[in-house]
């Protein structure tokens, strides 16, 4: 029952934490840019990793159908 309550006050504060980050007004580019330093932050390298990896990939992707277009 602990760990539970733990787990929803840990998810309470990162949902403040967003509401805080959205309503200073920021763009998809932004949400996107923060995501990556945050997971720069992260002490699981392996996460760390695949959440850059895959960000950066979408990245690629947005530019080649950009130029393709």
């Amino acid at each position: 029952m602990i760990d539970e309550e733990k787990d929803l006050q840990y998810k309470i504060k990162s949902r403040q934490i967003i509401n805080e980050i959205l309503d200073y007004g920021v763009s998809q580019k932004e949400i996107k840019t923060i995501i990556k330093l945050l997971a720069l932050e992260l002490e699981d390298t392996l996460t760390m990793k695949k959440i850059i990896n895959f960000l950066d990939n979408d990245s690629n992707i947005e530019n080649k159908s950009k130029l393709e277009i």
